[in-house]
């Protein structure tokens, strides 16, 4: 999306020269990074709602690599801001890759609201990944980002059971407090979540399912895979980043506690005191298959004491027994339990009347 008002070119003064220091693979000598003359082709940037603001930056480096793929990473040093730091890979506009200028159009979201600088010069090393060389006393510009988008989730009922529920939320003008109408919104989980600022075959490029927001700013989601990360971000204004890469005005992710549905009942509902009766049920949630099960028995009114302990097969089926202790109603139950990503199943109560 494009920013609605005209931006002027202004070239800010050069800061003074930069000296940074990179260590190579497989040496322990550092190749010496300068970078100075760090430009920016506006002051300031007024990003509105979920449109985009382009900021050409530029810096003259002399490098003794000019060969590895380079990296500007940007960093916001004040304002309020969700979005703290942009990567962005620029070209060689002039000179050599060695002694040259090296330039990139980074485009930030009003969420970027804030200060920001050219905070380091990152250089691909072989087995290392990008190895950033800090930029110390670059000029700075600001980002006016004005009715930013505020992304709201929860899920529904919490925690969420195993059979129904949604994750659901509303996106809203910051400045209005007015839900905003006809937003896409995306859903994603587990990796897809963490890379969410990766390349095309990650993150934003996919989201699992996306929807539009309604006339109120609610959106809704049916999720799945629970016990995976989650995530929900606004789909707007992306792939306009070099390298794919691409930048969500909000974004979330959260983990979903799982509450399991639990069905339990006896072979019989009579049995002789103190000798066991098979007991079986079901479980159903996101990977069951060796959960916990617990069988308990009801001594008074509230004081619920294990008997018996099992493990969930795949199919989604547990066996267990339960011994009467007196003669009479003998009250039980079964419960899974709670384990990371999940709260405690509870089945309804079954009786076994022991003779």
């Amino acid at each position: 999306m494009r920013v609605s008002r005209t931006v002027r070119v202004v070239v800010v003064p050069a800061a003074a020269t930069l000296t940074t220091g990179l260590l190579t693979a497989g040496t322990a000598q550092a190749v010496t990074t300068t970078v100075d003359n760090v430009t920016y082709s506006a002051p300031t940037l007024d990003v509105r709602g979920l449109a985009m603001g382009a900021q050409t930056v530029s810096a003259h480096v002399v490098t003794a690599d000019g060969v590895s793929t380079k990296l500007f990473t940007l960093t916001a040093t004040g304002g309020n801001g969700a979005v703290r730091t942009m990567d962005v890979t620029p070209a060689v506009t002039s000179g050599t890759p060695t002694d040259g200028t090296y330039t990139a159009t980074v485009y930030l979201p009003s969420t970027a609201d804030g200060t920001w600088t050219l905070s380091s010069f990152g250089t691909l090393v072989a087995g290392q990944d990008f190895v950033p060389s800090p930029v110390t006393g670059a000029p700075t510009f600001t980002v006016n980002g004005t009715h930013q988008p505020r992304l709201s989730i929860g899920v529904v009922p919490n925690a969420y059971p195993s059979t129904s529920g949604v994750i659901k939320g509303r996106v809203v003008d910051s400045d209005t407090g007015l839900g905003m109408a006809g937003v896409p919104v995306g859903y994603a989980r587990d990796t897809y979540c963490i890379n969410f600022q990766g390349d095309s075959g990650y993150g934003p490029a996919r989201f699992l399912v996306t929807k539009s927001t309604d006339a109120a700013g609610y959106y809704s989601f049916a999720p799945s895979n629970l016990y995976e990360l989650q995530c929900v971000g606004i789909w707007g204004a992306v792939r306009h980043n070099s390298d794919t890469y691409s930048v969500f005005p909000a974004f979330r992710m959260f983990n979903c506690p799982v509450r399991p549905a639990v069905t339990s009942a006896p072979a019989s509902t009579t049995g002789r005191v103190l000798l066991a009766v098979v007991v079986s049920g079901t479980v159903r949630a996101p990977g069951h298959t060796g959960m916990g099960v617990i069988v308990q028995q009801l001594h008074g009114r509230t004081a619920w004491r294990d008997v018996a302990t099992t493990t969930v097969r795949e199919s989604g089926r547990w066996t267990s027994i339960a011994r009467p202790t007196v003669k009479g109603r003998n009250i039980f139950r079964a419960i899974t339990k709670a384990t990371p990503g999940y709260v405690t199943g509870t089945s309804s109560t079954f009786t076994i009347t022991g003779t």
